[in-house]
């Protein structure tokens, strides 16, 4: 993982080249990994998911002062029938009150302790969905979640932990990008830009 500096510098921050998982309390950039999706908090932590022969399906924090990894959310205790967590299927997103969102198949967690959460440290709601491809925060209540043609829209209510989601027909394949513009979202495809769509 690099990190690219305004005068166009390239700073390894995580990895050493080779794929694994980081463990955890070491430094970032001496240990292999691979992440399948990358955000940064507003302080410069990074947050990634990535693949941990231990811990399955991981999403792991790097301190950007002192670049050592430590473990945000294991997906281990998800089982969905005998298919389980694939990591290649965990989009992350920070929404508006910086709390990570990640979305695997069949749910969405947010970084919101609750007292129906079954995942330490977030508030998880669970979907009729298939695996993601891609995840945005819309707002605070509000995620879009990407996937094979389709674009999930879900409102979630953290009081009880469950939402209200619609699905909407978008493109053929796989959403590869989500993005959020002035309300609307914008969805990357492998055929490039798809369109914008207002909630």
């Amino acid at each position: 993982v690099y990190l690219r500096s305004p005068e166009g510098h390239l700073r390894t921050v995580a990895g050493t080249g080779d794929g694994g998982g980081p463990e955890v309390g070491g430094l970032a950039t001496q240990q292999p990994i691979t992440p399948s999706s990358i955000v940064a908090r507003a302080d410069g932590t990074l947050v990634m998911s990535a693949a941990d022969n231990k811990l399955g399906g991981a999403v792991f924090e790097v301190d950007p002062r002192s670049g050592v990894v430590s473990l945000l959310a294991t997906l281990e205790p998800f089982e969905f029938g005998q298919q389980g967590i694939s990591i290649e299927a965990l989009p992350l997103a920070i929404d508006e009150l910086g709390r990570v969102v990640i979305a695997g198949p069949g749910f969405v967690a947010v970084e919101e302790p609750g007292d129906l959460s079954v995942l330490p440290g977030f508030t998880v709601f669970f979907l009729d969905s298939d695996a993601p491809s891609a995840v945005a925060s819309v707002s605070a209540t509000e995620v879009a979640i990407g996937g094979s043609g389709t674009l999930l829209r879900a409102t979630l209510d953290f009081a009880t932990a469950t939402n209200t989601a619609v699905n909407v027909e978008v493109a053929k394949g796989s959403l590869r990008g989500l993005l959020v513009v002035n309300g609307g979202v914008l969805m990357s495809s492998r055929k490039g830009i798809d369109r914008i769509m207002r909630f």
